[in-house]
C-alpha cells in the first residue's frame, strides 16, 4: 500500500508529465471556420489561410473562447489542476498594448508581454478555480485599427507524478532516492 503511493509504475508515462493538448486537434491550428471562438459586440472574427483573424470593430476585449469540452477542447478543465495555455500570434495596424488573457474561473492572468508586429509565442499558466463560472481565454486591449492573427493555440495540463524507484532504496547506503528517471 505504501509502496504504491511512492512508486507510480502504475500511472502511464503520457499522464505523467502532462504535455497533451487539450485543444480540439483542428481547433488548434484553424484548419477551416473559427470553431467556438466568438467576436465580442461590434468587432468581427474570420479564417483567413487558416489562422484566427480578429478585426476591431468598437471592443477592446477582441474575442473569447471558453476552456470547454462542449466547446473547443477534448475534455472540461478540473478545479486545482495546473494548465499552460500558449498561444502564437500577432498584431497588425493600430497601436500596440494587445494581451492574451485567460479567465480561470475565479481571477485573470495576463500574458508577460503585448503581442507583436510578428508572430511570437505566448504562454500563460493558470490553475482552474471554478467550472461552473466557465474558464475562457480572450484578447484585450484591441485599439481603433488592430487586427490580431492567432496562428495556432493549445492548452496543456501541467505537472507531473512522481515516480519513485524504492524496490533498491536502503538508508543505510544512501538518503538519495531515485527516480526512474535516475534524477535524484
Amino acid at each position: 500500500e505504501v509502496q504504491t503511493a511512492y512508486e507510480r509504475a502504475d500511472v502511464d508515462f503520457a499522464d505523467q508529465y502532462g504535455e497533451q493538448n487539450l485543444v480540439d486537434a483542428a481547433a488548434s491550428a484553424f484548419t477551416s471556420g473559427t470553431y467556438s471562438w466568438v467576436a465580442y459586440t461590434g468587432n468581427s472574427i474570420a479564417n483567413v489561410s487558416n489562422d484566427l483573424t480578429i478585426t476591431y470593430g468598437g471592443n477592446s476585449n477582441g474575442a473569447y473562447n471558453y476552456l470547454e469540452d462542449s466547446k473547443d477542447l477534448n475534455q472540461d478543465l478540473v478545479v486545482g489542476k495546473k494548465y499552460r495555455l500558449r498561444m502564437r500570434a500577432k498584431y497588425a495596424g493600430g497601436a500596440s498594448g494587445v494581451k492574451i488573457q485567460v479567465y480561470d474561473g475565479s481571477s485573470t492572468t495576463v500574458a508577460d508581454s503585448a503581442l507583436t508586429t510578428s508572430f511570437a509565442d505566448y504562454e500563460i499558466e493558470i490553475t482552474a478555480q471554478s467550472i461552473t463560472d466557465r474558464p475562457f481565454v480572450y484578447l484585450n486591449d484591441l485599439k481603433s485599427s488592430n487586427v490580431v492573427t492567432i496562428d495556432n493555440w493549445q492548452l496543456d495540463e501541467i505537472g507531473c507524478v512522481s515516480d519513485y524507484d524504492l524496490a533498491f532504496a536502503s538508508p543505510t547506503q544512501s538518503l538519495t532516492v531515485q527516480d526512474r528517471a535516475g534524477a535524484a
